[in-house]
């Protein structure tokens, strides 16, 4: 009987065991309202509400991209069960973040150390990105300061690739935000301090990149907080035959697809007599090639080449350069068949005009 007791304890372990190792579907993410950060628009928050702060157990989670966009999954793993996972803003007190910096993001998704004794982290491990095909695809991380950092407060952003910043914001005005001095930029490991010891009007925060890590973390020193980013640049695509078609039953598919291995995201299609279709806003990864195409629909009369297309794009983005980078080529010209790579910092709307012959 004894034996069979602790054949059952070690089945039900097991089963716990495989239980606690099994993926979690997060809340997903957000974006930041429009107007309230540089890169509102590119970067989408993660939302951790599906992760339990009471375990120091790496716990395996599952993003939802929207738009079909694809997939983020990472292990992640608090140092201490004294870890908070809060709403924005963290504080009422201070921090830019949800005082008029990138407001509006959802959910849960800043890790606090608060009011805890000694240092404390947040480690997000075995990082992949995919799209809904189950493509392996480059992508852009980032990491921003949920709160504010008052001497001697710090924290220390670390990667498996190089950090860069790309945006200092400081809205919250019962302070006289400042600069705030960074250490390592460049390198995988930065850190952040205010520059004036017990200077309390130091509320700036900070947004640093990392492409394609397989690791971050954040660890704290004082009442700090950090909140988690993708680069998700939207993108629209329109298809317009404002001069009609050759025949009434010709359609046309537009597509907005990953170039290679190609694997299609959002897909529209005109009905009826509709001069034009859209697919709305897009979310994309950004860094990766993509192809913007357009075909005939099932049951068209018409071939494809009997129309002549021509695509225009433009980005309503602060675009690339607005963090030191180089802005994204726009497709244009003629052809029913575009690339292009969105990036951080970018909005972009093309429309492909399809016309008859005369």
């Amino acid at each position: 009987m004894r034996a069979l007791r602790y054949l059952t304890i070690a089945g039900v372990l097991a089963g716990t065991l495989a239980l606690s190792s099994a993926p979690v579907l997060a809340a997903g993410g957000s974006y930041a309202t429009s107007g309230t950060g540089s890169f509102a628009q590119s970067l989408w928050w993660l939302d951790f509400t599906g992760f339990s702060t009471a375990s120091t157990a790496t716990q395996n989670l599952t993003f939802t991209l929207p738009s079909g966009a694809g997939s983020l999954t990472l292990g992640a793993t608090v140092s201490s069960t004294g870890m908070l996972l809060v709403a924005e803003p963290s504080w009422t007190g201070g921090g830019a973040f949800g005082h008029g910096a990138y407001n509006g993001i959802s959910g849960k998704p800043i890790f606090y150390w608060l009011n805890q004794v000694g240092t404390g982290s947040v480690t997000l491990s075995s990082m992949s990105v995919k799209d809904g095909s189950g493509n392996a695809r480059s992508f852009v991380f980032y990491a921003a300061d949920g709160e504010n950092t008052n001497a001697p407060e710090n924290i220390t952003y670390a990667s498996t690739a190089t950090w860069s910043l790309i945006d200092t914001v400081n809205y919250y005005a019962a302070f006289n935000g400042g600069t705030l001095t960074l250490t390592g930029t460049g390198t995988t490991s930065v850190l952040e301090t205010a520059p004036l010891l017990n200077d309390r009007n130091y509320n700036a925060s900070v947004v640093l990149g990392t492409a394609n890590p397989t690791q971050v973390s954040s660890t704290y020193s004082g009442n700090e907080a950090t909140l988690f980013a993708l680069a998700l640049p939207p993108l629209t695509f329109n298809v317009s035959i404002p001069a009609g078609r050759v025949s009434g039953s010709d359609q046309f598919t537009a597509s907005i697809a990953y170039t290679s291995p190609a694997a299609t995201i959002r897909t529209v299609t005109t009905s009826g007599g509709a001069t034009s279709a859209t697919t709305g806003a897009t979310a994309v990864i950004g860094t990766n090639s993509i192809t913007l195409s357009a075909v005939m629909a099932a049951g068209s009369f018409s071939a494809l080449s009997t129309y002549a297309g021509s695509m225009s794009c433009s980005n309503s983005g602060p675009g690339a350069s607005a963090w030191g980078g180089t802005n994204t080529v726009l497709p244009g010209g003629a052809g029913t068949s575009f690339t292009l790579t969105p990036q951080t910092g970018d909005n972009i709307t093309c429309t492909l005009t399809l016309t008859p012959p005369p």
